[in-house]
């Protein structure tokens, strides 16, 4: 997925008059609706779930790759026509590519809606817009790819089910049993961490997060918790738990950097991300060693690559490395990082020599 940092990445907005539905020739070709509505209407008709591709046909590397890879070859091509709708939106930045774009509004509405950040994203949903999962590039081919398809489509629709269960017991509840419910349904949405049906579980868990009383003090904290690990905590939420644990007691305040970190939409966000990281490192409270030391290989990257502070590159990757990460690449990269600024450091002037 290609992204501006690796954490977050920027939406691309464009403007431009709407239109109906029409193919989308500039990627993935014939076969394909460049219209959300239109693609939403034509699987009620013909009772199919969409495939929605959020693309970026005339920058996006990885979108070429799995339009050149998947999207034009006839087994995936077999294979969708049974089960999908197609609907490509795409974001182009050449003038020539976004005048073909039919409604770019509408499309960076259901960007907004949906959350996309990286591209290609690509969205499976029901005929009524029930999202049920999310995936992106997958090396392979179109056999691997169906199969791939095959199997996110069986496990998002099982945590569909699960989802609608849980909101059903939920709404029939008596309000008296309703925190039980909740407690019950914080369980199922970390269980089910960023599965795309999990979304549908946020209002309840937010529901959780509201109950007043000291009987539900530890529900507000996982409750809180499982929104900042899942990366849905609104601004709301996220200001809830440092105000509920400013020392990181409850691993609350990194888990609040981290969400932030996630969130950063252009270069000016780096440092104030920056400087709340470096101030839990201050602190000395930390809770979770692995995520605080990823969080800092990421930062030292953006010292390193977009804030041209090689100091503070080696101080975040020094502690990245002290603290620990699980993913091996990134401890990998770090090091890499480290040993380049190593060997391009200025050597220290020599003292001078008294006659």
């Amino acid at each position: 997925m290609q992204t501006i940092f690796s954490a977050a990445a920027s939406a691309l907005f464009v403007l431009g008059s709407t239109g109906i539905a029409a193919p989308l020739t500039t990627l993935s070709g014939e076969g394909w609706v460049a219209d959300y509505d239109a693609a939403l209407a034509l699987a009620k008709e013909t009772n199919k779930d969409v495939l929605v591709d959020f693309t970026g046909s005339d920058w996006c590397g990885w979108c070429i790759r799995l339009d050149n890879e998947v999207f034009s070859k006839d087994a995936f091509k077999a294979y969708a026509d049974e089960h999908f709708v197609l609907c490509a939106l795409d974001f182009p930045n050449g003038e020539e590519a976004r005048a073909k774009v039919p409604n770019p509004e509408r499309n960076a509405e259901v960007q907004q809606q949906f959350g996309i950040q990286g591209f290609p994203t690509i969205l499976l949903m029901t005929k009524d817009g029930e999202l049920y999962a999310q995936t992106g590039y997958q090396a392979g081919g179109p056999e691997a790819y169906v199969t791939h398809l095959t199997e996110i489509t069986t496990a998002g629709k099982a945590a569909l089910a699960r989802v609608r269960e849980l909101g059903t017991a939920y709404e029939a509840a008596e309000e008296a049993q309703r925190p039980a419910v909740l407690a019950t349904i914080v369980d199922a949405y970390l269980e089910m961490g960023d599965a795309a049906p999990a979304r549908n579980l946020v209002a309840y868990v937010e529901k959780a997060v509201a109950l007043e009383g000291d009987a539900h003090a530890a529900m507000r904290i996982k409750a809180l918790r499982a929104l900042l690990t899942n990366g849905a905590a609104s601004a709301e939420m996220t200001a809830m738990a440092r105000r509920l644990d400013p020392e990181n007691a409850e691993g609350l305040l990194e888990l609040c950097v981290q969400s932030e970190m996630f969130s950063v939409q252009s270069i000016e966000e780096l440092q104030p991300c920056l400087d709340k990281l470096e101030a839990l490192l201050e602190s000395g409270n930390i809770s979770n060693a692995t995520l605080v030391g990823e969080m800092c290989g990421n930062g030292a990257r953006w010292y390193a690559e977009y804030l041209d502070n090689p100091e503070g590159a080696r101080r975040l990757g020094t502690k990245a490395l002290e603290l620990g990460m699980e993913n091996e690449r990134m401890r990998d990269a770090v090091q890499m990082m480290l040993d380049s600024l190593e060997e391009t450091a200025e050597p220290e002037a020599e003292p001078a020599v008294r006659g």
